[in-house]
């Protein structure tokens, strides 16, 4: 099985030229793949209708008992399908909603956690490697590059620990305005 790291030397000894051609491919494949999605919407959409018109096969009816018995089979075969979609979209909705929640909650922590370091005008290593802890405690809920710029924050940290004259307050309020931001999302 090919990992992140082969994949990355991969890409790494590609020539521009490969790596145009590579995205266009996965490019193309992307929208075959919705193109066949379509295709099997359509099919599953239009069976029904196959099927009943195969089964009472015959020029248009003149008689409304005919076209009601054909209302009732569609309405019974489509609401059954509707109500499966539907289901189906409450539950990936609901899955985003708790995704979504969970990454308000980790954010507001830790934004409280920095709130709670930068108060005291001597920032304490021990808060930072809490914060640092809590950081890496909520890795699976929090966007590659947010993590990156809390990382580089916690050793920011630590470097003013060692050195209160690279103390920055600018640094301190951008990292929170990009929690603020990032929790708004």
């Amino acid at each position: 099985m090919e990992t992140n790291k082969d994949r990355m030397k991969e890409s790494s000894s590609m020539t521009k030229k490969e790596i145009r051609w590579d995205k266009k491919r996965k490019g193309l494949c992307g929208h075959f793949k919705i193109v066949l999605k379509m295709i099997f919407i359509l099919f599953i959409l239009l069976f029904p209708v196959i099927l009943y018109i195969n089964k009472f096969h015959g020029p248009l009816s003149n008689d409304s008992s005919d076209w009601a018995n054909f209302g009732s089979y569609i309405g019974g075969v489509y609401s059954v399908v509707l109500t499966i979609v539907l289901v189906y979209v409450t539950h990936l909705l609901n899955a985003r909603s708790e995704k979504d929640s969970k990454r308000r909650e980790v954010i507001n922590k830790i934004y409280e956690k920095i709130e709670g370091i930068t108060a005291d005008d001597v920032y304490d290593i021990n808060k930072v490697n809490e914060l640092v802890m809590k950081i890496n405690t909520a890795r699976i809920h929090i966007n590659d590059v947010y993590f990156d710029e809390l990382i580089r924050f916690t050793d920011y940290l630590k470097n003013v620990i060692h050195d209160p004259s690279k103390k920055n307050e600018i640094t301190v309020e951008n990292i929170k305005r990009k929690l603020m931001y990032y929790y708004n999302e």
